[in-house]
């Protein structure tokens, strides 16, 4: 029987992944049993975490497992990476519809039309990346490091990279828009108390 080889961070990692997977499955018991909105930016943000964390939990619990799945180690490794970023490119179009609610209703559906394109050429490139990580997998086995293996790594690493820096720079350009918003919608009314207390003042 083959003994599963794990390392120091792989069960805190686990652990932090089952955390993440048991929260986010709470509150969607939650939104269905007490009939929240569905069709909403929490509940898809909050199935999306329970699916990649979920998945994220099952690869470190048994990491070692994979070493001769190699494939399946790369599904599981690498679709939680393109779900996650679906999930905060969700978190930047609610940032959107806060942020431009008057004119929400008009471009809902061009925002919904492009999220779903980004999400489904996403997926395209993680299908192809699996395909062309098998094939070199067979042709090369990771114990026998190849150029070509090196390369399609380092392609899809930096692939990666430059998709995440990209939604960073997106989500911290929305976040700060909103708190602003949110910190000016907080201070109107101190505003007017002020000017309330000084039309009173004069009048006396």
């Amino acid at each position: 029987m083959k003994v599963i080889e794990t390392n120091s961070w792989t069960f805190p990692l686990s652990f932090f992944y089952f955390l993440v997977t048991f929260i986010a499955a709470f509150q969607t018991f939650c939104a269905v049993y007490y009939r929240h909105k569905i069709r909403s930016f929490h509940f898809g943000f909050v199935v999306l975490t329970l699916v990649w964390g979920l998945l994220r939990s099952v690869y470190f619990f048994f990491f070692g497992f994979w070493d001769t799945k190699l494939t399946v180690e790369m599904i599981l490794f690498w679709f939680p990476i393109y779900l996650q970023f679906t999930t905060f490119l969700l978190l930047a179009l609610f940032y959107s519809s806060v942020l431009y609610k008057a004119v929400w209703r008009k471009f809902r559906r061009k925002a919904t039309v492009a999220f779903v394109l980004i999400n489904v050429f996403l997926l395209l490139v993680f299908v192809a990346s699996i395909v062309e990580g098998a094939r070199v997998i067979k042709l090369q086995p990771l114990n026998k490091p190849r150029l070509e293996q090196f390369w399609f790594s380092t392609a899809r690493n930096i692939f990666n990279a430059l998709l995440f820096l990209a939604l960073s720079v997106l989500l911290s350009y929305l976040g700060i828009k909103v708190r602003n918003l949110m910190n000016n919608k907080t201070q109107l009314p101190q505003a007017s108390i002020s000017v309330n207390k000084i039309t009173v003042t004069n009048a006396v």
